[in-house]
């Protein structure tokens, strides 16, 4: 296509360049002063050619092209047709070139009738009158000036004036030949299109000015400027596509230079004018047709992205054969683009969803092809898809022919969504729209594995959430992100959980419905496969969000929690006070999961007690087919999982112990939130476990935190009595042996930190909890001469008449137990001194204990 400007003279030499038969004729008038004499006049002249059959008119002009002079005397038609340019002449001549009174009388005579089509005689008539206007505005030596006519009639504000205007441009776009057989430079053709796109300006604004009411001329003018953008991609690929083949230059303003094409800048501008309009007209359809389905919406969004990205690429100066790419493509998505088809409350017939399918552009690799056609289809369809085709079922059983269909654009998407993220220069786009169609239509790309960059695209969800859920069933999105996720569960959790933000809500939510599904959903087949990518993804999130921690504490019942509990221990060192208390807090959740909440705690303080020792974090790293432990032996190195010290960067002293008392500070999240049968086994196994591990001060600081989970479940006080007391019975042989000194000089430590253990943990805990122990009076009276010794006056000690025989009877072989340590020799002062300080503690009144 070859870009004119009526308005200078270099524009009109390159016209009569491109179509040389006009040169004779331009010149006469042009440069003639003395126009000829008609040799007809002008409504004999007009009669003549509005009542001539059409084949015999065209071939009129076809002669009088090749030679005007002796055709004229030949043809009556074309004798007539020299008239009324004569006419005109003398018209512009008297009116110093004013276009619209030379050419009024014959225009309007012509308008009248384009608007007449009522009756089958009014159309003849009409169609006739187009005709000759269709010569004027194309062939005729005055051609410009009739532009400039009809540019003035567009800019009117006369509707009918308009209306004839569109109505004529519309006759000549119906003589193009179809777009797909564009082959040649047709220079006829080639300034019929220069025509209507000199003119879309005005017809833009035409379409946009009937407001929310697509009239038919608003219509008419839309589709003309749209129509025309896709001849002009057309005809300029058409154009390279030629110069490729045969290596000519002959054509106007195209040369091929080393396998490189060059564009003249006028068909650039042109393109990049014709593409701006474009964008206007979308934001008119949109506002057109009120009823748009999300699929839609989706579809038109994605051809403004098309026309940003072809206007940046132009502005650019992109190699041209990446504007023809682009082009070609334009062709393709804007084939069903029409406000016919657009407007009309039936998606496409089967015939023109097949025609649209059958679509194809050489030079355009298939997936953009695909693409193209996949936008084209869907912005027309409406939602209405047959059947399995979409979210409207239809009992009806396909026929063969929509079997076929179905396959196709069951390989058109899926051919789509495997090459997503488009290479350039086509990235940024179709990332939207294959995403959501992929949850609308699940069954359209039925393949078992995404690539990493559409899983990427899908799972995102930066597109509009609010109304794909509005069109399609929620829980049925749900179901297939779930299945996704079960599919490929460390690419898709990664790119689903970096989506979730506390400011985006319905996001958010919509992100937490999808891992909850896949949460509950789990099976014993799929749990190892998917808790490991979770806890991963879950845990970069937690400090951020509360979405995250939500999630995270939902999936615990099945995640490896030693592995858990250790990186969430390593996160809780930061100077972050918000991940440093989230992490806690997660830590706390963890030890509640009641499949170990009531052991839980004991592989907890063997972390702490691990983590004080080599002042740095331990890894753990779970095997891969490790079974459920929940014994202190977990820490150790096993098959199932390994420990490993990063001895690169050890903690200061100071840091260690702030740390330490921080993890311990759990201990009393988990005392509050425990159950009562999970605080009983905890405390229970907390006292043999502590009476098991070598002396440390870690296990003082943790049972006086656990003290407090004791003052609110006062009668656990006598779970931990009962503990110590057994095992203080078991250690009488221990005690004769230090008494006699029947021990070696290397076990006597290791027995007399035995002996001290139980009670340590006694004295640890807070004096409030033994509140409710009190001493049988019979058993005092017994054990008065021991009472006496540590409290000096019995009625300083609790003494109840009430008998609980079984606390009375705890009571009394723990005093027994104390008081036998109390016995020892002068040398063991420190069983024998927590042996005084424990009686009064535990038995003296409140006023007494020192």
């Amino acid at each position: 296509m070859i870009i004119l400007s009526e308005e200078n003279a270099a524009d009109h030499d390159l016209l009569t360049e491109i179509n040389p038969n006009h040169r004779a004729k331009e010149s006469t008038v042009i440069h003639s002063t003395h126009p000829q004499k008609p040799n007809l006049p002008l409504g004999k002249a007009m009669h003549l050619l509005l009542n001539v059959k059409p084949q015999v008119f065209q071939l009129a002009v076809q002669k009088l092209n090749k030679n005007p002079s002796e055709t004229s005397t030949e043809s009556p038609v074309a004798s007539a047709l020299l008239s009324l340019e004569d006419h005109i002449s003398i018209g512009l001549q008297r009116f110093s070139g004013v276009a619209e009174p030379a050419l009024s009388p014959v225009y309007n005579a012509l308008k009248e009738k384009f608007l007449k089509r009522s009756t089958i005689t009014a159309k003849n008539e009409s169609d006739s009158a187009m005709r000759l206007a269709r010569f004027l505005l194309l062939e005729s030596r005055h051609r410009l000036v009739f532009c400039s006519l009809l540019e003035n009639e567009l800019k009117s504000t006369d509707r009918r004036s308009q209306l004839a205007t569109v109505l004529l441009l519309d006759s000549v776009v119906q003589t193009w030949p179809d777009i797909d057989t564009v082959s040649d430079i047709n220079p006829g053709l080639i300034y019929s299109i220069q025509v209507v796109a000199d003119m879309s300006s005005n017809l833009t604004r035409v379409a946009s000015a009937s407001g929310s009411q697509p009239t038919l001329l608003a219509c008419t003018a839309w589709d003309l400027v749209w129509t025309c953008s896709r001849y002009v991609a057309a005809t300029l690929t058409s154009s390279l596509d030629q110069t490729k083949s045969s290596g000519s230059t002959q054509l106007p303003k195209i040369v091929l230079i080393e396998s490189t094409f060059m564009i003249d800048k006028k068909k650039k501008d042109t393109m990049d004018t014709l593409w701006k309009y474009n964008e206007s007209l979308v934001s008119t359809i949109r506002m057109w047709h009120t009823t748009m389905y999300f699929t839609q919406h989706l579809a038109w969004h994605q051809v403004l992205l098309f026309l940003s990205k072809a206007h940046t690429l132009i502005l650019r100066e992109d190699p041209d054969s990446v504007l023809v790419q682009m082009a070609k493509t334009w062709v393709l998505m804007t084939s069903a683009l029409n406000t016919k088809n657009i407007l009309s409350v039936k998606p496409l017939s089967q015939k023109k969803k097949a025609a649209i399918l059958s679509l194809k552009k050489s030079g355009v690799e298939a997936h953009i092809e695909d693409y193209a056609k996949m936008v084209s289809l869907v912005a027309v369809q409406k939602g209405l898809w047959k059947n399995k085709l979409g979210i409207q079922t239809n009992p009806v059983p396909f026929s063969d022919e929509e079997k076929e269909e179905e396959k196709q654009i069951k390989a058109m998407v899926t051919n789509v969504i495997n090459h997503i993220p488009l290479n350039e220069p086509f990235d940024g786009l179709g990332n939207e729209i294959a995403a959501c169609l992929f949850l609308v239509m699940p069954h359209l790309a039925n393949h078992t594995k995404l690539t990493a960059g559409a899983l990427r695209i899908l799972l995102s969800l930066e597109w509009d959430l609010e109304g794909l859920i509005n069109m399609v069933d929620y829980e049925s999105i749900i179901h297939h992100l779930k299945c996704i996720v079960y599919q490929q569960p460390e690419e898709a959790l990664l790119y689903l959980t970096k989506g979730i933000d506390d400011s985006q809500a319905l996001k958010s939510r919509f992100i937490k419905s999808v891992i909850e599904s896949v949460i509950d959903g789990a099976t014993q087949t799929n749990i190892s496969e998917i808790s490991q990518p979770l806890m991963n993804t879950l845990l970069m999130f937690t400090a951020t969000t509360h979405v995250a921690c939500e999630l995270l504490i939902k999936c615990m019942a099945f995640l490896y929690l030693p592995e858990l509990i250790a990186r969430l221990m390593k996160m809780a060192y930061t100077l972050d006070p918000r991940q440093n208390q989230v992490s806690k807090g997660l830590i706390a959740k963890a030890l509640l999961i009641d499949k170990w909440a009531g052991e839980s705690i004991l592989l907890y303080v063997d972390m702490i007690r691990d983590f004080k020792y080599r002042k740095s974090f331990s890894t753990i790293f779970p095997g891969s087919h490790f079974t459920w432990r929940s014994t202190p032996a977990d820490i150790e190195p096993t098959q199932a999982h390994i420990l490993q010290e990063n001895s690169a960067n050890k903690l200061e002293d100071s840091d260690t112990d702030k740390y330490v008392m921080e993890f311990i500070s759990v201990l009393g999240l988990w005392g509050e939130k425990a159950a009562p049968w999970a605080l009983e086994a905890g405390l229970k196994q907390m006292v043999h476990k502590t009476c098991g591990s070598p002396l440390d001060q870690t296990n003082v600081l943790v049972w006086k935190t656990l003290s407090f989970a004791i003052l609110g479940h006062r009668s656990l006080v006598w779970v931990v009595m009962q503990e110590c007391s057994g095992v203080m019975k078991l250690q009488r042989r221990w005690i004769d042996d230090l008494q006699n000194d029947a021990t070696t000089d290397d076990l006597f430590e290791k027995k007399l930190y035995a002996i001290l253990t139980p009670m340590i943990i006694l004295q640890a805990l807070h004096p409030t909890v033994y509140e409710c122990v009190n001493l049988n009076r019979q058993t005092a009276e017994e054990m008065k001469t021991h009472l006496v010794r540590c409290g000096n006056n019995l009625d300083n000690f609790k003494v109840s008449d009430d008998d609980d025989s079984k606390h009375s009877q705890l009571c009394a072989e723990l005093l027994d137990a104390l008081s036998i340590r109390l016995k020892l020799t002068p040398g063991l002062s420190a069983i024998e001194n927590l042996s005084k300080m424990l009686t009064t503690k535990i038995f003296g009144k409140v006023s007494s204990i020192p």
